[in-house]
This record gives structure tokens, sequence and C-alpha cells, in this order.
């Protein structure tokens, strides 16, 4: 955890609950139930219910907790396919005892018959359930006791929590479940740790737990899909995907994504889908999304009928980069206005919009220069083999093209290099307002009117990811 800043200076327990007010659930110990469970009191039960004995009240628990139960039903037949579960019954037979059943293809039996990886995956759905109201989760090897397949689902039950959680594993699976960003490698004889930063660091990782797993080769296997992007979009691409609902793309733990670095290397994406195809005979769906960058209309045109030759979801995105989808100006202010909130700061939406707009305008005045000249240059590098044409006419068109986008303004702020543009103006928000916003921030606030041209973009990849 890391202290931006305080109130007050931090020196106790009470005065950090108070100043960061994070709420924090530690799963206990999780382990097979007990046989027979008796009835123990309530006090007992508050007090050990989230300890290492936990496992051995898993009856009781829930016998306290009726108000939350039709939520743990409900996730229980939505993960355990073909599985119900009732409530705790009370056996007034002396001393008195708990026994819970579960349903499965019309056959009913007491939990403790049901096997361990059911019995721990009910405690993990307790343990979720219980925790509701905390934003923070701690989780120590909950791998034991569960299958692979298992693994992979509580990874992803995890991450749909929406919560921040705090995993412990020496589990394969998990780990090669997880980006590479999500992992940091704990070396404990040497007392450090580290954020794994690419796909190889994560392969390092798998290497470092005893895993023989190739982590390319797994996914690609796995899926049997790659996705072509130019630089580390990714992370980006999936978050716009999760705020419109695109929740296969959101999701998606299964497609391997290749950096193609850059149009240069566009060939490489045509190479592989005709090498997989022709000489491997593999059945591997293809997938690419390249910026536009300043490139002329005329020359989109033909690479896009080109890629999709041979590459059937292939794009090239209606604006410089995918950073451009960034900056609607409503909801830029909109992420300013709830940092500053979060600060005790006040303010007019209206005004604050206002300021937005104007200051992007501002660092856009300032591009349009660099802007030209990469619509001169791009244009006459086009049809410097393809048309008969002067070269002032072709530089006049790229000077007409320019004005005619640069007097829509929505068309103004998609042609600006977006990387600068948002890094530009944050720095102004920073100086001028003492708050600065991140991506995801932002992505929250973009409605899907903001977004079209990329909505159209992230609907097909959504159908190559559940394809």
């Amino acid at each position: 955890m890391t202290i931006v800043e305080a109130k007050q200076r931090t020196s106790t327990t009470a005065q950090f609950r108070k100043n960061f007010p994070a709420s924090i659930y530690s799963f206990p110990t999780l382990g097979p139930l007990e046989e027979e469970e008796p009835l123990l009191t309530d006090e007992y039960v508050r007090q050990s219910q989230g300890t290492r004995r936990a496992h051995r009240m898993f009856r009781n628990i829930w016998y306290r907790r009726p108000e939350q139960f039709p939520a743990f039903e409900a996730l229980v037949e939505k993960t355990w396919g073909g599985m119900t579960i009732s409530k705790p019954e009370l056996d007034m037979t002396f001393p008195p005892r708990l026994s819970m059943f579960c349903t499965e293809h019309r056959v009913d039996r007491e939990l403790f018959w049901s096997g361990f990886g059911f019995q721990v995956w009910l405690q993990i759905l307790t343990h979720l359930t219980g925790a509701v109201e905390d934003n923070v989760l701690v989780v120590d090897e909950p791998e034991i006791y569960l299958l692979p397949d298992l693994q992979r689902r509580l990874f992803q039950l995890l991450k749909a929590s929406n919560k921040q959680v705090i995993l412990a594993t020496h589990s394969a699976e998990i780990v090669n479940e997880a980006d590479h960003d999500e992992v940091v490698l704990v070396n404990r004889a040497k007392k450090t740790a580290a954020r794994v930063s690419d796909a190889d660091g994560l392969q390092e990782a798998l290497t470092s737990i005893g895993s023989a797993q190739n982590i390319h080769l797994a996914r690609l296997t796995k899926g049997r899909k790659i996705l072509f992007l130019e630089g580390d979009d990714y992370r980006l691409l999936r978050r716009f995907a999760s705020q419109f609902g695109f929740t296969n793309l959101a999701d998606d733990v299964i497609i391997t994504v290749v950096p193609i670095g850059g149009f240069s290397q566009k060939q490489r994406i045509q190479d592989t889908a005709w090498a997989f195809e022709k000489i491997l005979k593999a059945e591997i769906s293809i997938a690419a999304v390249l910026d536009r960058d300043f490139r002329c209309n005329e020359e989109i045109a033909e690479l896009v009928k080109d890629g999709r030759s041979t590459v059937p979801h292939f794009h090239i995105l209606n604006a410089k980069e995918l950073e451009n989808f960034l900056l609607v100006p409503t909801a830029i202010s909109k992420a300013v206005e709830h940092r500053l909130k979060d600060r005790g700061i006040s303010s007019d939406s209206s005004h604050l919009n206002a300021q937005i707009q104007d200051m992007l305008e501002a660092i856009m005045a300032d591009q349009k220069a660099d802007v030209l000249g990469q619509y001169v240059s791009n244009r006459v590098r086009y049809f410097a083999t393809r048309s008969a044409k002067d070269a002032s006419t072709v530089v006049k068109e790229a000077i007409q093209n320019l004005e005619a986008d640069w007097g829509n303004p929505n068309r103004r702020i998609m042609i600006c290099p977006g990387k600068k543009l948002f890094a530009t103006l944050n720095g102004q928000i920073q100086k001028r307002l003492g708050v600065s916003i991140t991506s995801t921030q932002v992505i929250k606030h973009l409605a899907p009117a903001d977004v079209s041209d990329l909505k159209d973009v992230l609907s097909d990849l959504d159908r190559f990811a559940n394809h």
C-alpha cells in the first residue's frame, strides 16, 4: 500500500483507519468439513468464523446468516453447474447437531459426502459473500484441494468481484490465468519482490514455482487465437471493453497477444495467417488492431481491403491511436470532479467542463503545425508511386483534408497525437487543479455515444474472443 498523503501524521492503528478507511477481509484457512457439526453458541461462531477454525463450523456460519443465504445459493448454482444447496437443518437430538444438503442431478447428499473440492469451493463462496462490504480481499494459497479448472475458475471469480485482491499462490494455473501486470514475484530468501512487466516475466514466474509450462504455447493451445496490436494496447482495450459490456473480450485470458511494433511490420500478420493455414494446417483465428497514425483515407481503405482478404478481424482505428478515445471533455471533467471530491473540494460541473475543453483546444492548437506536416508527408509518400499527380496537387489535397478534419470538433480530437495530448492535459490539470487522472478513471465516465467508432471494433473483437 502506498500512502499518497494524509491529513495528519499516521503513527497509530486508529489514525491509519481514520485516514485510510480501507476495509480488509482475510480469507481464513480452508479445509475439509466436519462429518458431524454440533450446534455452537452465537458468541463462539462470531469470534471464530474468521479464524483457522472456520471450516469446522461451516454449517453454523450459515445457520446464522439466513439473510445472506439467497445470494450464496445463487452464486453456488452459477459457479458450479448442476449443483444446488439448501439451508442448514437443526437436529434437536442431544447434543443438537446441524446438517446441510446439496443436490446434484436430483440426488441429495450431506455436504460431508460431496467431495473436498466442492467443500472448499463452498467456503470460498461463503467468505466472498461475507465480504460484500469490504474492498480489499487477502487470499492465501486457495488452490489446495482444487483441481486445475477450479483454480482457473476461482481466479476469474475473484477478479470479477471488482475488489482489490491480494492473492498468494504457487499454482501455475492461476499464474497462467493472470495478466502479466497482475503478478508480483516474491523472493523470500532475498527479501525482494518485483512486478512482472511482460509475458516473458510471467514465464519466469511459472518457472520459479516449478512449472515447465510455456506460457505462450499454453495460451495459444488453449485459445487458438492471436491478436496483433501496436505496443501495449491490450490492457487499455480491455478496459474499454469492460465499460461497454463486451465481456468476452474484457474477461478473456486465452488470447495470445502479439505486439506488432508498428505499420512497418504489418506484413507479419498476413504471413502468420498464411503459415498457420498452409504450412502448419492449424485452425488458429487471427485478429489485428492497428493505429491509423496520419495515413490518408485512400491508404487506409487499401490497407483494410488487403488485410481483410486474409484476416477477417482486421481493423485500423479511426483515430491516430487508441488513447484518442479517452479525450472526451465531459468524461474527463467528471473524472476530475470525482478526484476533487475525494479531497473534499467542491467544483462546478459546467465550469469544470469548460475549463477542460479550453485546455484541450489550446493544446491541439499547438499541435496543428506538426499534424499538418504529417498529413502532407504521408500523402506524398503514398501517392509517390501510385499516381501521376503533381507534388503540389498532393500537398494541396493534404492541406484541404486537414482543414476539413480540423473544422469538425469531433474529428479534430481524433487526429492529434492521443498519448501526448492526454499526458499534456493531465499535466495542466495537475498544475491548475492539484489532481491528476488515469485512463481507467476517464473510461468509467464514457458513454457509448462518445466512442461509437471504437465500439464497432470492440464488438467484432468480442465475437472473435467468443468464437
